[in-house]
């Protein structure tokens, strides 16, 4: 079930002046959302626009089966609840492919998937968040950026997630953005304080997971202070540096950056520029790894164009992706262009300003969990090692997932308030303030091989390599409370049961990327960092 809340504390204009509409008028489905049940506007608005999806007069009055005002009255946000997954308030009539959508504020619905999602910061990969932006596709294969401006975001943060499926109804739009458009398409949405967001939980195998348009090496255009759109390539991974640290030009701000040399089958080559958090999400070890074996044939979504020394070069942040080996033609055509000539992929040089050195692309040897577990580290050195194991649980009484800062990425607290409403967290971090977080993995598993049993811990990414469901989509799965889900994070709290999506994974077979250090030891169990994934 979902919601939406209008930051608005207004009521009908015909309560304000008419008693309640007699019961014995009211049509037969008057007392479903989205007309409330009490006012005589709602009752003149089914007869005169039966399939609307909100009331024409703009004023949501009681989205609700008849009872009164004060029950919905959540937080000084009045009579706002819309149960959208039991009454169908969006109708399969009125939605419509992004191809068909019109300009403007309209009621317009459409069902598609957030392929890409993004936090904007005004350019740095730190900071308040400005906007969140998103790539949207259809089951046509269409696509549409999207944008929540800067004072919604507390209300939809919480409820959107990349990957996600969802129904959204009633937002604005407008000719698309002169620069950096994702797409292709002149148009784009904007969500309004009555956007209506509703997740579709059951199959979505005919919706695409990829939109892009693909860009060959050899035509990248020439940079521009404002391109009019970013640019998406397609190639194969020739070589891969470790993170570097680099100053943002004329300025002492740090940023990590990591380089991929890319190229096509004509022998067009370009480098692309990973800076900030995508440095990091670019799981270098595990791609080098399978690139001794095979091609890595990538698409990269969402860059620009910069020139260094005249030499034109991509540079990829907050709203890049890469999506590796997947079953697309256009990825499938190339690896059999380069087959008869592959290369194992190199590593490229780096400076001395190396961090994560654990990241450095190479053989990690494989241990046995016995040998992990009797380190000697007054002989053996820290470092990385893989390990095959089988989960074979959660540890008791670790939770499942937890909140984590959008801004600075340590874990934020609910606030008691929260089970009224969307958002308003702390952060651990007493020096950041942000009350904004999105709901991520936290797996503690219980693995084991033949020679012992030990504990991993799993974040984020790298839990999603190994739970294949958005974190999110478990808690709607398995939330069993009477009420409409308002906030994440307190209907997860009060899943009892480990949800069946990740115990689907007890007992598969995986190779684990695991960081073996001192510190690994200081509890009473000896619990190991999982940096990848490899799923046997």
């Amino acid at each position: 079930m979902c919601y939406a809340m209008v930051r608005r504390r207004v009521r009908c204009h015909a309560a304000l002046f008419a008693p309640t509409f007699p019961l014995s008028l009211r049509p037969p489905s008057f007392l479903s959302p989205p007309y409330c049940s009490s006012c005589f506007c709602c009752a003149v608005s089914y007869f005169l626009f039966p399939h609307s999806l909100f009331c024409p007069l703009d004023l949501l009055c009681l989205a609700g089966t008849g009872r009164s005002a004060s029950a919905y009255d959540l937080a000084g946000y009045h009579c706002c609840l819309i149960v959208l997954a039991e009454k169908k308030d969006i109708p399969e009539l009125l939605c419509r492919m992004i191809s068909r959508l019109l300009t403007g504020h309209r009621d317009q619905c459409i069902s598609v998937r957030a392929s890409r999602l993004w936090y904007y910061r005004g350019g740095l990969d730190t900071g308040e968040i400005k906007e969140i932006r998103m790539v949207l596709i259809d089951g046509q294969g269409d696509s549409i950026y999207a944008t929540v401006p800067g004072n919604l975001i507390a209300t939809y943060i919480s409820i959107i997630h990349e990957t996600g499926v969802y129904k959204f109804g009633r937002f604005r739009v407008s000719p698309h953005p002169q620069i950096m458009n994702p797409v292709e398409n002149p148009l784009a949405i904007t969500f309004t304080a009555v956007t209506v967001v509703q997740p579709v939980l059951g199959p979505v195998e005919m919706l695409p997971e990829w939109a892009y348009s693909l860009t060959s090496i050899g035509d990248i255009p020439e940079p521009h202070d404002t391109p009019p759109r970013l640019v998406d390539v397609i190639g194969v991974i020739r070589a891969i540096s470790p993170i570097v640290i680099s100053e943002v030009n004329g300025t002492n701000i740090p940023v990590s950056r990591r380089c991929v040399i890319l190229a096509d089958s004509s022998g067009h080559e370009i480098k692309i520029n990973l800076f900030g958090d995508a440095a990091f999400r670019f799981n270098a070890q595990v791609i080098h790894y399978h690139g001794q074996e095979e091609l890595g044939i990538a698409v990269f979504v969402g860059m620009t164009v910069h020139s260094r020394d005249g030499i034109s070069e991509l540079a990829g942040a907050s709203a890049c992706r890469w999506y590796i080996n997947v079953d697309i033609p256009e990825i499938n055509i190339l690896r059999a262009e380069l087959m008869p000539t592959f290369e194992p992929i190199a590593q490229l040089p780096a400076p001395d300003q190396i961090i994560r050195r654990e990241q450095v692309d190479g053989f990690y040897p494989t241990r046995a969990l016995a040998t992990l577990l009797n380190h000697d580290f007054y002989q053996n050195k820290d470092g990385m090692f893989r390990c095959t194991v089988q989960i074979s649980g959660l540890t008791p009484g670790r939770p499942w997932w937890f909140l984590s800062c959008t801004r600075c990425r340590r874990e934020s607290v609910p606030n008691p308030s929260s089970s009224a409403q969307p958002g308003g967290n702390t952060c651990s971090d007493i020096g950041c303030g942000s009350t904004e977080a999105t709901m991520q993995y936290r797996l503690h598993v219980l693995a084991s091989d033949m020679t012992g049993e030990a504990e991993f811990n799993l974040f984020g990414r790298i839990a999603r390599s190994v739970i294949a469901t958005p974190v999110h989509q478990v808690v709607f799965n398995n939330y069993q409370g009477p009420a409409p889900i308002i906030n994440l994070a307190v209907a997860a709290s009060q899943i009892i049961h480990t949800p069946p999506e990740i115990t689907a994974a007890f007992n598969a077979p995986f190779k684990f990327f695991v960081y073996v250090g001192s510190a690994n030891f200081e509890g009473n169990r000896a619990s190991f960092p999982v940096l990848a994934v490899e799923r046997l």
